[in-house]
């Protein structure tokens, strides 16, 4: 073992300092997330939060939020059909 270490060039020494730490990381990691003992955003050992942000439905002003979704309707109406019109020429 110590011939081979040896007859490694500066460069092969350094790369290896830096692969063989980083694979054993990313190999634990992968165990921690398979095995549930990832860490969420908050640093908290479990299951990460896969729900979305929590908040109380009851504030939400579900009459903004439709407005808002109909903001784009025309913009996105002509986006369609230039882009359905495109489609159509391809295939003459």
């Amino acid at each position: 073992m110590a011939a081979w270490w040896q007859s490694l060039s500066a460069l092969d020494h350094v790369l290896l300092y830096i692969a063989v730490p980083a694979t054993l990381i990313l190999l634990i990691q992968t165990v921690l997330l398979f095995a549930g003992g990832a860490f969420d955003s908050d640093g908290d050992a479990g299951v990460p939060d896969a729900d979305g942000p929590d908040f109380d439905g009851f504030e939400v002003d579900f009459d903004e939020a439709m407005h808002r979704g109909s903001m784009y309707r025309d913009f996105e109406a002509h986006a369609r059909e230039a882009e359905c019109n495109l489609l159509k020429k391809e295939v003459e």
